[in-house]
């Protein structure tokens, strides 16, 4: 499988070589969604926060949410094509931002995942995701940073 598919163009990229009359399978956390699955929303969010340090923060991120509903026929990696695409000319700056998949497998509640990897196979193409975690982003800077710990960029810890 393929990793860093983190926007929607590296998505649309990994999707490329795919025959588009291929099916689409998703594999959540290797739950596989029901083949009648649809997209029902991509967004795209401005996100102003406080960390646990209390730094301010704003970035902004894009979502696309699936529907887990057991109803309707496989989805087409070229219907999923024609979605992203016509997402692209519609929302502004969606293409190179922060993608997150939001996901009900099975009904167990809705989830926030990254894709983990894209690979075609002879049944059609599966997308691959992983659930995220939470994250103290003082404590990723200090990592990135190479310092001793996350009080060094303000971390309440």
């Amino acid at each position: 499988m393929t990793t860093s598919i983190d926007t929607v163009k590296s998505l649309r990229r990994a999707l490329d070589p795919s025959d588009g009359a291929a099916n689409l399978r998703v594999l959540a956390d290797g739950t596989a969604l029901s083949e009648g699955f649809h997209v029902t929303e991509i967004s795209v969010a401005d996100i102003q926060s406080l960390d646990c340090g209390g730094r301010r923060l704003a970035w902004k991120e894009s979502t696309i949410q699936v529907l887990d509903s057991g109803t309707g026929r496989p989805m087409t990696i070229a219907t999923l094509r024609t979605i992203l695409e016509k997402a692209e000319a519609t929302l502004p700056g969606l293409t190179n931002l922060p993608l997150a998949i939001d996901a009900d497998p099975n009904g167990a509640g809705l989830r926030r995942y990254s894709v983990a990897g894209v690979e075609a196979g002879p049944d059609g193409v599966t997308v691959a995701l992983i659930s995220r975690s939470a994250v103290c982003k003082p404590v990723v800077e200090a990592a990135q940073k190479g310092l001793p710990g996350c009080r060094s960029v303000g971390c309440c810890a």
